[in-house]
């Protein structure tokens, strides 16, 4: 199984934040969010069954940092707009309280973005993945 980034923003053209994540996504609850660009990285498609983490950018935001994980149930292709449904698992109910985020995870997801910033998600490597992994154990 694979495993994907999801960017997700604070800006003026779809207002997003911390406390509204933490209000509509909860563990357990099948949820579709839509997908911009993806980069694909060493990964071919995404399919049923990979893994995602779901991490908030520094830009617009005072809490960076990843709020939770899930599995991809389903990814909807379209001609006008790509839609993905994960349902999100533990312990990302806490995790979107006590956000995982230090220089090291700072540093994988500049590694893992390189220099396209803007994109929805990106394929993770398995060491890039396990360093997240690692940070998300409860504490």
């Amino acid at each position: 199984m694979a495993a994907w980034l999801y960017q997700m923003t604070s800006n003026d053209e779809e207002p997003w934040s911390p406390n509204e994540y933490r209000m509509e996504v909860w563990e357990g609850t099948p949820i579709t969010w839509p997908v911009g660009k993806i980069i694909y990285r060493d990964q071919e498609k995404i399919a049923r069954g990979d893994k995602v983490v779901f991490f908030f950018t520094k830009t617009g935001n005072d809490e960076p940092g990843f709020y939770g994980w899930g599995i991809i149930l389903e990814v909807v292709e379209s001609k006008t707009r790509n839609r993905l449904k994960f349902q999100v698992c533990p312990p990302s109910d806490y995790r979107k309280i006590a956000v995982a985020w230090d220089s090291q995870l700072s540093k994988l997801v500049d590694k893992v973005r390189g220099g396209m910033t803007q994109a929805t998600m990106w394929s993770l490597k398995d060491d890039e993945f396990a360093l997240i992994k690692s940070k998300f154990a409860l504490r």
